[in-house]
């Protein structure tokens, strides 16, 4: 069996982030929800403190899932024919994926509670945000200034810095504005993750050290540099692009279906 073979793939890397995303959300769909509410679960007091424990346990490892799905994006980002689909593409999903996000971050919904549904976006939104910004920022760094000479060259310098920090701002607020999962610290992350998109360890623990500025728990994802340690740009396996996309609202409605039969079982 040859390198190449063994190289860690962006298949591979897929497969761990919706792998570690899964576990993540089995926590936050079902064992917070029976934390929140453990008289309708039928769970003790003293059931409930190991529920807790095990629900840290699979947050933490879902802390390994976003840096990988960012140092995916920046990946796609790089080679895919178009980013305007590319975008395109993840907006529309994060549409989809809005309902099921509901049902399953927010029972309220199932009962008709919607109000409570509009506190969170799903991370379709960060990543449609996050590329839409590094998409423009791109454009913007790399605008030809036509320079003549040393002032030119400046004011090209200054008009472009401009850009980039009013592009980076407006994304910001966008993110806070949709209130998307990770929220500004999440779009800035993948807007960072594109300034070392030549360097793939830049790549993912640029981005894992701004999430963990805005919060500790997320410097878990540093063993995310040792997943990619290996990876050397190939694309591995053939695989349905779509299965990917389909995978996030199926297994929330999964998460959420197996909750709401956990609750019925105990009644």
């Amino acid at each position: 069996m040859n390198a190449k073979n063994n190289s860690t793939s962006s298949f591979k890397l897929k497969i761990i982030a919706i792998i570690t995303m899964f576990i993540d959300h089995i926590g936050a769909v079902i064992l917070e929800k029976i934390e929140d509410d453990p008289i309708a679960f039928g769970v003790s007091d003293d059931a409930l403190s190991a529920v807790g424990m095990v629900d840290l346990l699979l947050r933490a490892t879902g802390r390994i899932a976003f840096p990988l799905f960012i140092f995916m994006i920046i990946e796609g980002f790089k080679y895919t024919r178009s980013r305007e689909k590319y975008f395109l593409r993840l907006l529309a999903f994060a549409i989809i994926s809005d309902i099921p996000f509901d049902i399953a971050m927010f029972p309220e919904f199932i009962t008709g509670w919607f109000p409570e549904t509009f506190i969170g976006q799903n991370v379709f939104f960060t990543l449609a945000i996050g590329l839409g910004a590094i998409t423009l920022i791109d454009r913007i760094r790399n605008v030809n200034p036509d320079i003549d000479g040393a002032k030119k060259l400046s004011a090209g310098s200054i008009k472009r810095t401009i850009g980039v920090a009013g592009t980076t701002v407006v994304a910001l607020y966008a993110a806070k504005f949709v209130e998307c999962d990770y929220g500004m610290s999440g779009v800035l992350a993948i807007i960072v993750a594109y300034m070392f998109k030549d360097r793939y360890v830049g790549e993912i623990v640029a981005p894992v050290v701004v999430l963990g500025v805005f919060n500790p728990f997320e410097f878990v994802a540093l063993i995310d540099a040792a997943i990619i340690a290996d990876y050397k740009g190939e694309k591995g396996r053939s695989f349905n692009k779509w299965f990917f996309y389909i995978f996030y609202p199926a297994h929330l409605l999964l998460l959420a279906g197996i909750r709401e039969l956990l609750k019925i079982l105990v009644n």
